[in-house]
């Protein structure tokens, strides 16, 4: 009789997660394939010591021999993202045409009439946290996401995605990417390369100053005290910014 596979419990996933650093344990790529180093088909079991996050290449290696187990039980035990702020190898997102924009319930526009130049969306202190880059009529993004404390926590620069190690836990599913302190939730976005939503996070230069999305708002926080709330706006083309603060 065929043993069906069961799922893979999530607080064990997140055990997996959090041991390997959030990202392959080999390359440190924050997208990952959960593994079982020896088959499942043989152990017929999940248990922790036996399951690592692989990126699809390394994955793709493992799968057709031409990556040991042997190095993988290595990388497992000496995860590259263990020894790092940052994840190791970052994720690039594809350049689009389009891209589309939500910061909570707003909605940020923006033209290049000319095929190249960078529209700011979220400013702070006269420092880019959030930009839209044109390049011969193809879109790209950078992005800094930080903590209210101001410490960066999600990076993409020019499409290319990095987060940080040292938080409790990160996990990108379909578009969906959350990442989490021992407090609670830091980061909840739809991301793909044509489309930013921001659910939950901050832009914050430092303590107690920036940006804050939740629940659909958009806030000014200075020095820890709530500015001015954006609710169902839309920003368009501005030289300082979508939205810009100073502190």
């Amino acid at each position: 009789m065929t043993i069906k596979r069961p799922e893979i419990p999530e607080p064990l996933k997140r055990q997996i997660r959090q041991e390997c650093g959030f990202g392959c344990a080999i390359c440190g790529m924050p997208i990952f394939d959960y593994e079982h180093i020896i088959d499942w088909a043989i152990v017929k079991e999940h248990k922790a010591e036996n399951i690592v996050l692989l990126c699809p290449n390394h994955h793709s290696a493992k799968t057709r021999n031409r990556l040991s187990i042997e190095r993988v039980y290595e990388a497992k035990a000496n995860s590259i993202n263990k020894c790092i702020i940052f994840s190791n190898t970052p994720f690039c997102l594809e350049k689009s045409k389009t891209i589309e924009v939500y910061i909570g319930s707003n909605r940020s526009y923006f033209d290049f009439p000319e095929g190249n130049g960078n529209h700011s969306i979220i400013n702070v202190n006269n420092k880019d946290y959030f930009v839209i880059h044109a390049s011969k009529n193809y879109l790209t993004f950078s992005l800094n996401l930080t903590d209210q404390r101001g410490n960066t926590v999600l990076s993409i620069v020019d499409g290319q995605l990095k987060v940080q190690t040292e938080v409790h836990d990160f996990n990108w599913i379909s578009q969906k990417l959350t990442v989490n302190s021992i407090a609670g939730r830091l980061l909840e976005i739809n991301l793909s390369n044509n489309r930013i939503e921001i659910i939950h996070g901050s832009f914050f230069s430092h303590q107690g100053s920036g940006f804050l999305i939740k629940e659909g708002d958009l806030t000014t926080q200075k020095n820890g005290i709530t500015n001015i709330t954006f609710s169902g706006c839309s920003s368009t083309g501005n030289s300082t910014g979508g939205w810009s603060l100073e502190v």
